[in-house]
């Protein structure tokens, strides 16, 4: 069986183009070589129950153990939140909130961590009468965390479920259930009690493996919550849109229970207009946590609110104890941080993975509220930033593909009524100056985002109409545990390099055969990992001593390469591969050499497609590669190295992800059928995201159905498009039904 067409470093490789290609950083390398054969093992994680069938890296499961010294245990607290939208007006007709304490244990070998629920309360809006309930402490949930933090925990409220995101350096879990069983949206935010472990220091070593030293810390108490703090605030009083609230405000605490007067900017229901507030507020430590009271009568925040913090007091959040709402902040001014506390970075720094998940509700006309939430990542390149989300959106988008849903409300997803969440990938402009107490406003999300003062976490608040609140927080670098041991080899086959890379070198050539956890990503668009893969999808490996490898394995079906001197690898996801590739589940991969030496395996999540478009510089950003028809071979392709096109013609981009791959056809017969897609074109200084994410509203848009031609390179599909009739510069956005994507322009001139 012919599993793949192989490429290696197709078209310039992108280490040599600096500051155009975000190249993964070079962390969570092992100290020492693996060299391990491939064997009749399973995957480093045990499938649990709930998670992907063919298990998930569990080499990170100790970075949600910060505790107190002589424990492998570590203790969290969290918030929980899931609102159900019950009609077409996106009014919710279900909310539940759990918060409280947590304890999460590493697994051993291939393991599954487990965590339980030691102390928690429950808030179910379908309860009579309406108060908080003890909840069950658990027996034993599990979850699995990779190298460098990507992962699920099995979802606490929902059997079958999990909740997908990512751990911070600073300890924090952010996340997000997008692939659901039952028909909600939710947030889930936790953070440590302590941290006690082998934490990295602020700069890296000249081999790419970070330094550490191992940093104790907390509990917290209330002088933990000291300094100034920028909060954003969500909340759905009766569960009406025309009700929904979104406020930011500032506050600051002095450590010693005292917070003064909180300015306070709310936005509620369809009003563009802004409600300026002023209340008071003070608070008081209570078993590790903070509790904030602001007055009974309070018009935006009410009563008491349950604060959690990091043990550094850098990010806080929380809600009320018989609220549905739900607030996070970072600290963006504050007193020096003690030796003890977790390594700061300097102020304004802005660099690196960070995770993401966000909940919100996308304001229309006539109160019509489209509930979002999502998780992902973004990394900053030179003043843009790289973006992937997951989103999941029950009244659907604008940019899905044609078959996305209009609305569909029952309570639990089957074939008549299916969960349509989906990948967005973008390329968000960002101010690059933007420091601490300061921020900067993404006009086309309608987003303002604030920094904290040591640059590991993103505070995100929306303003009308996309009112809703996110949390991002920077990725760890620590070194995993031993390198797991590949699946075993069961089909093969050879396959040429259509390109090779010259006399082109990498320096990481010369480090031990290694793929960087985070290092598998689209080769068209260069997206986060956390974008995941999809069947014929042309993907980019970057790791070390990648010019020796001969051979890659998709659980554990191998492809056959040849070696060339270039850093990264590129290959076309097989079609099919021993019983997976179905979307939600997980794929292992590993490379290996004539040697018989073998990397790391690393874990990707699967998807039907992931779109990419192929841009002029080769990096997924900019200016789309644009050809003036369709190619007669791959060969033959050959960009318009221009900077616009002519209004109302027709021309040709090169796709990847967009489903099958074209070149494994053998006869018209088997040509493989694409996916249906739209195609759009938005202006990239407007609220475009907004538009993208609306709810369908056919014509309105200008979004159309798209076609695809048949003739393809490996992994490459052709997609035909006539560009506006009007004159200017426009975001080129692709979409399918579980994938979208808009990181390059065209640059459409007027008629000659």
């Amino acid at each position: 069986m012919k599993l793949a067409t192989a490429i290696l470093c197709a078209g310039t490789c992108a280490w040599a183009q600096p500051g155009l290609v975000p190249v993964p950083a070079p962390t969570c390398q092992p100290s020492t070589a693996p060299t391990q054969a491939p064997t009749n093992q399973l995957p480093a994680s045990t499938p649990p129950a709930n998670g992907p069938a063919h298990g998930w890296d569990n080499s990170g499961d100790q970075l949600l153990a910060p505790t107190a010294a002589g424990s492998s245990a570590g203790t969290y607290y969290f918030r929980y939140i899931q609102y159900t939208v019950g009609d077409q007006q996106g009014d919710l007709s279900h909310a539940v909130v759990l918060y409280g304490s947590m304890v999460f244990t590493p697994g051993t070998g291939k393991a599954s961590g487990t965590y339980k629920i030691t102390a928690a309360q429950k808030l179910d809006s379908n309860s009579i009468p309406l108060v908080p309930s003890a909840f069950p402490p658990g027996t034993g949930n599990a979850y699995s965390i990779g190298a460098c933090g990507f992962g699920f925990i099995q979802n606490p409220l929902s059997q079958g479920d999990v909740i997908w995101g990512g751990v911070g350096a600073n300890g924090v879990f952010v996340g997000s259930s997008t692939e659901t069983r039952g028909q909600f949206n939710d947030l889930f935010v936790a953070a440590p009690l302590y941290y006690a472990y082998q934490m990295p220091s602020a700069s890296a070593t000249s081999t790419g493996t970070a330094s550490s030293s191992t940093m104790t810390s907390g509990p917290p108490s209330e002088s933990t919550l000291s300094g100034t703090y920028s909060v954003a605030y969500l909340n759905f009083p009766g569960g009406l849109v025309a009700e929904a609230e979104s406020a930011g405000f500032q506050m600051t605490a002095d450590g010693r229970g005292g917070v003064g007067p909180v300015n306070i900017l709310m936005y509620q229901g369809n009003s563009s207009t802004p409600i300026e507030l002023e209340e008071s507020a003070s608070y008081f430590s209570a078993d590790g946590a903070e509790v904030l009271s602001f007055p009974s009568t309070g018009y935006a925040l009410a009563g008491a609110k349950y604060v959690y913090t990091t043990p550094d007091g850098s990010v806080i959040f929380g809600g009320g104890p018989d609220s549905f709402d739900f607030f996070v902040g970072v600290q963006t001014q504050g007193p020096v941080s003690p030796a003890s506390q977790i390594p700061g970075f300097a102020a304004g720094d802005f660099t690196g993975l960070f995770y993401q998940a966000g909940i919100g509700d996308l304001i229309g006309a006539n109160n019509v509220g489209s509930l979002q939430s999502f998780y992902g990542s973004f990394e900053p390149v030179s003043g843009t930033l790289l973006d992937h989300k997951r989103l999941l959106i029950p009244l659907g988008s604008e940019a899905q593909a044609p078959s996305a849903p209009s609305g569909c409300f029952t309570f639990l997803v089957s074939a008549s009524c299916p969960n349509y969440a989906f990948s967005s990938t973008t390329a968000e402009a960002y101010s690059v100056g933007f420091g601490p107490n300061t921020g900067y406003m993404d006009a086309s999300s309608g987003t303002q985002y604030v920094l904290n003062a040591n640059g590991a976490a993103r505070l995100g608040w929306g303003v009308y109409p996309n009112l809703g609140i996110a949390l991002a927080v920077q990725a760890p670098t620590f070194t995993p545990s031993a390198p797991n041991t590949p699946l075993p080899t069961t089909t093969s086959t050879s396959a040429t390099p259509q390109q090779a890379c010259g006399a082109l070198s990498n320096p990481s050539d010369q480090a031990p055969l290694y793929i960087y956890p985070n290092g598998v990503v689209n080769g068209g668009s260069y997206a986060p990992f956390t974008a995941g893969i999809s069947p014929g999808e042309l993907i980019t490996i970057f790791g070390s001593g990648l010019s020796a490898v001969t051979e890659v394995y998709f659980n554990g079906d191998s492809v056959q390469v040849t070696p060339t001197a270039c850093g990264q690898l590129s290959v076309v996801v097989p079609q099919a591969v021993s019983g997976v590739l179905a979307t939600g589940d997980s794929v292992q991969i590993v490379v290996g050499t004539s040697a018989s030496q073998f990397s790391n395996p690393v874990w990707a999540y699967v998807n039907t497609t992931t779109i990419g478009v192929i841009s002029l510089t080769s990096n997924g950003i900019g200016a789309a590669a644009v050809t003036s028809s369709t190619p007669v071979s791959a060969s033959s392709a050959q960009p318009l190295d221009l900077s616009s096109v002519t209004a109302g013609t027709t021309v040709m981009v090169a796709v990847v992800g967009l489903g099958p791959d074209f070149s494994e056809s053998t006869s018209p017969e088997s040509t493989p059928t694409i996916p249906p897609f739209t195609i759009g074109f938005l202006s990239p200084s407007s609220a475009y995201a907004q538009t993208m994410l609306s709810p369908p509203s056919p014509g309105a848009s200008g979004f159309t159905p798209g076609s695809a031609s048949t003739a393809s390179e490996a992994g490459i599909a052709y997609i035909s498009l006539t560009v506006p009739s009007s004159p200017g510069t426009y975001l080129l956005t692709i979409g399918t039904t579980d994938s979208v994507n808009a990181q390059t322009t065209i640059n459409v001139k007027a008629q000659d």
